[in-house]
């Protein structure tokens, strides 16, 4: 049974974990994850350090602060997982007090309010910068004490949060170091594309600045993986890497339920 994060979050990697984890070393000196979204290939991994970096700032505050101060955390946001607050109304004006807000611990906590509320975790925002992932109409959310306290348990005291790039996470290349990369995915087809992750998108050309950097990252890293889809685009914009290993996962992020299959994905290895 693997630990879950305290985030809900489309494309976590609780589905594929054992096949991960049955190729990247679960153990070892530092663990670097520039794209870390829900975290949970970190959760469960046993590093004497990590460095987790995200473009999302909203995401690193609020990490940083569930591993500072836990029960603060829950006690800040406790107050918004009522039902008056779990209807369309409530979280369309919650979703706008947070594109609007300039507070960071304000836009942290909704930020955790909205994600437990909006549809499926889908991080998802337009060309403005603003978040505009529809309600998720859920019975009745909980906040998720358990796992808050538990990524504080597991990360505290050895632990390095960043807001960047991927291509400007600062690191000591050298044995001992594996860094796990999980961007935004290609796409299966030509109407499944997600680039929403962020403001300025994910393309083609990102995913090629990626493939150059884990070969730089690679020159003195013990490891250096990237997930990603199996489509026939994948080896043009990987062309560095050294191993491909597939296997299928289960999907959860399409609306129609009956278009939650399997998928190919694939662990590249530099």
């Amino acid at each position: 049974m693997h630990k879950k994060s305290f985030l809900k979050w489309a494309g976590s990697k609780g589905n594929a974990l054992h096949s991960l984890l049955s190729h990247i070393p679960r153990t070892g000196g530092v663990w670097v994850e520039p794209f870390v979204g829900s975290a949970t290939p970190a959760l469960n991994v046993e590093y004497d350090r990590f460095i987790l970096s995200d473009i999302n700032t909203d995401l690193i505050n609020l990490m940083r602060w569930v591993v500072d101060n836990p029960k603060e955390v829950v006690a800040h946001v406790t107050p918004y997982f009522t039902q008056k607050h779990n209807t369309k109304e409530a979280f369309y004006a919650l979703r706008a007090r947070y594109n609007q807000s300039t507070d960071s611990k304000e836009r942290a906590i909704l930020f955790l309010y909205l994600n437990r509320h909006c549809y499926n975790g889908l991080m998802r925002y337009n060309s403005s910068g603003g978040y505009n992932t529809p309600f998720g109409d859920y019975k009745a959310p909980r906040v998720p004490v358990e796992q808050i306290y538990n990524f504080s348990k597991h990360f505290m005291g050895r632990v390095k949060f960043v807001s960047s790039p991927f291509d400007k996470v600062k690191f000591v290349r050298r044995e001992g170091v594996t860094a796990y990369c999980d961007p935004p995915y290609l796409p299966l087809s030509p109407t499944s594309s997600f680039v929403g992750y962020s403001q300025k998108g994910f393309c083609q050309k990102d995913h090629l600045k990626l493939d150059r950097r884990a070969r730089f990252w690679a020159e003195r890293c013990s490891s250096v993986w990237v997930s990603n889809h199996a489509v026939p685009v994948l080896s043009k914009c990987y062309p560095s890497a050294k191993e491909v290993h597939s296997f299928m996962v289960s999907r959860s992020i399409s609306q129609n339920i009956h278009n939650r299959k399997p998928v190919e994905e694939v662990l590249l290895k530099y």
